[in-house]
């Protein structure tokens, strides 16, 4: 990507709960100039590895809102702070529509919205513990913000979870894919982004702000 060769900071998640199979269930991760501390994965089930360079697991919550389902999902979020930037971290990569839509995509739709909201969570709790920092959080959320059916991106973005209100960074840009007329390459032309950074602080910095 033509990056500079400084000195970098990753931090990466191992949803898998398998050992022997390291890596290896869609992992997310977080590169930065900068030192990244507090890294956290929060798992729907963590397997408990005490190895030295592992990173701490914790319990993904199940937020106690209406539709929230209690579903199993090998998806997760990965979360850091930033310290010298004012910045803490989340990050994800949700389930796929697997090229379906609506009432048909229900089941992707429930495993999209509990660790969306769990991650919404404990970013919300995070701020309110810090609230001179700002958050971003990202990744690739499978599904648009216009669809109109997953709520998703409510959940990141219009309090729904403890107050908590991030705003996109790419809500505004409209269509982000084509499909050429006919050849059925991509089948849910003129949609908006699915790969969504969002930005947000602490509900008490949102009110004297009014930025977000």
């Amino acid at each position: 990507m033509g990056m500079p060769t400084y000195a970098e900071y990753l931090v990466v998640s191992d949803f898998n709960p398998n050992d022997d199979t390291q890596y290896s269930s869609l992992e997310v991760a977080i590169l930065s100039r900068y030192p990244l501390t507090n890294a956290v994965e929060f798992d729907r089930g963590t397997d408990g590895d005490s190895r030295s360079g592992c990173l701490t697991e914790r319990k993904q919550k199940r937020v106690n809102l209406d539709g929230i389902a209690d579903v199993g999902v090998g998806r997760g979020f990965l979360a850091a702070d930033g310290p010298a930037l004012g910045r803490i971290v989340a990050v994800t990569h949700l389930k796929s529509s697997s090229d379906r839509s609506g009432d048909v995509d229900c089941d992707n739709t429930l495993k999209r919205e509990l660790v969306a909201a769990a991650m919404a969570w404990h970013v919300a709790a995070w701020l309110d513990e810090n609230p001179g920092l700002t958050a971003v959080v990202g990744g690739n959320l499978n599904v648009d913000e216009t669809n109109g059916y997953d709520d998703t991106h409510a959940l990141l973005a219009r309090g729904l979870v403890d107050g908590l209100r991030l705003r996109s960074l790419t809500r505004e840009l409209g269509n982000t894919s084509d499909d050429t007329p006919g050849d059925r390459a991509f089948p849910y032309p003129r949609v908006g982004a699915i790969d969504v950074p969002s930005v947000g602080a602490a509900r008490a910095s949102l009110s004297k702000s009014g930025r977000y």
